[in-house]
C-alpha cells in the first residue's frame, strides 16, 4: 500500500463528491471547503438539493450516477483531482427500516462501476469509495447484500486509477432526517421497540466520517480497506434508550419488531446488526492518523442534542 498526499499548485484540490446531500455528504462538503478545497457536489437534480449544496459552499452538478458518460462529463467540468463516492451512504444510517431496492443496489454496483470508468477516463488522481463495516462479515440471510457491497469495493480496488475503501459503521448525526422523524414519533408518546439487545453494531458520527474521508483524500492510501467506526459497539436498544433518556422521552422496550439496524432487502427482513464484525481500528490510526472525536454513541448523541437545542433557540 502506497500513501502519497495530493496537492494542487496552490495547495487546494478540486473535489467531486457523490451523495453530497446525505448527512455525511453535507459534513464532508463543509470540511473540504473549510480546508481550502473546491467542491462539486452531485445531486439528484431537485432545486432543494441544489440549494443545500450551495449553502454548504459547493457547486451542484446533476449527473445520473448510473451513466458513465454523464459522470465523466461532470468530473471533467469539475477538473477533479479526487472523487469521493458517498452515494452508498444514503442507505447507511440509524433508521427504523430501509428498503434496499434495485436503485440502491445499482448505486453500489453499477454506479461504482460508472464512477470508476469515468474517473479513469477523466484522469482523476484518486478515488475514495465509502462502504459498510458489515462487508467484512458473513451471514447467510444477508449474503446477497454483502456480495453486492463487496462487488462495489472490488471495482475500486481492482481499477487502474488509485483508490481506497472506507468501511463505515452506522451513521448518525445532527442533519439526519431519520433521527429527527424518530424524535418526533417518540415525542408523540408512540411505543417504540428497541430491537434485539444482543445485536451490537458499530456506530459513527457523521462529522467523524467526514474527517476520515478528507484525510483519505489527502493521504491517498492506495488499495487500502480501512474500518472507520467509533470505539464502542452497541445495540440499537442501547442507542435508543440513551437517545430517549437524554430528552426525557419514554424509553423503548426490548424486542425484535424494531431495530435501528434493521432493513429490508428485497422482500427479506434483515438485521445487519447481527452480522458480527470486529473492526480493525488500528489501521485508521496508523494510515490516516484518524481517531473518532466521539468515541462512543453517547458522546455523539450529547453533541447532536446540544446542536439541536442551539438551532431551536436560534429559530425562536
Amino acid at each position: 500500500m502506497m500513501v502519497n498526499e495530493i496537492t494542487t499548485q496552490d495547495g487546494g484540490m478540486n473535489v467531486f463528491i457523490t451523495g453530497a446531500t446525505s448527512a455525511v455528504g453535507r459534513a464532508t462538503v463543509r470540511q473540504f471547503i473549510a480546508a481550502g478545497h473546491t467542491v462539486y457536489g452531485a445531486t439528484e437534480g431537485s432545486s432543494a438539493d441544489a440549494r443545500m449544496v450551495r449553502a454548504d459552499g459547493a457547486i451542484p452538478v446533476y449527473p445520473d450516477l448510473l451513466r458513465a458518460g454523464e459522470v465523466r462529463s461532470a468530473i471533467e467540468t469539475a477538473n477533479a483531482d479526487v472523487v469521493i463516492n458517498l452515494a452508498p451512504q444514503f442507505a447507511n444510517h440509524a433508521h427504523s427500516s430501509a428498503q434496499w431496492d434495485a436503485r440502491q443496489i445499482a448505486l453500489i454496483t453499477q454506479g461504482t462501476q460508472s464512477i470508476m470508468e469515468a474517473a479513469t477516463a477523466a484522469g482523476v488522481r484518486f478515488v475514495v469509495h465509502t462502504s459498510y463495516i458489515f462487508a467484512g462479515g458473513h451471514d447467510e440471510s444477508a449474503d446477497s447484500l454483502i456480495d453486492a457491497v463487496r462487488t462495489g469495493e472490488q471495482l475500486v480496488l481492482g481499477c487502474s486509477t488509485p483508490g481506497c475503501v472506507l468501511r463505515f459503521g452506522f451513521i448518525y448525526g445532527t442533519e439526519q432526517p431519520e433521527l429527527s422523524a424518530l424524535r418526533a414519533t417518540m415525542k408523540m408518546g408512540r411505543a417504540i421497540s428497541g430491537g434485539d439487545a444482543s445485536a451490537h453494531s458499530a456506530w459513527l458520527h457523521s462529522d467523524d466520517a467526514a474527517r476520515a474521508v478528507v484525510l483519505a483524500a489527502q493521504k491517498q492510501p492506495n488499495r487500502a480497506v480501512i474500518d472507520i467506526t467509533d470505539d464502542m459497539a452497541a445495540s440499537s436498544l442501547d442507542f435508543l434508550t440513551y437517545f430517549a433518556d437524554s430528552q426525557g422521552l419514554t424509553r423503548p422496550s426490548a424486542g425484535a419488531r424494531f431495530s435501528l439496524s434493521g432493513l429490508l432487502f428485497g422482500t427479506k427482513k434483515l438485521d445487519i446488526g447481527r452480522i458480527h464484525v470486529e473492526p480493525n481500528r488500528a489501521e485508521a490510526r496508523s494510515v490516516l492518523d484518524w481517531t473518532p472525536r466521539f468515541s462512543d454513541y453517547r458522546q455523539g448523541i450529547d453533541n447532536m442534542l446540544l446542536t439541536w437545542r442551539a438551532e431551536g433557540v436560534a429559530k425562536s
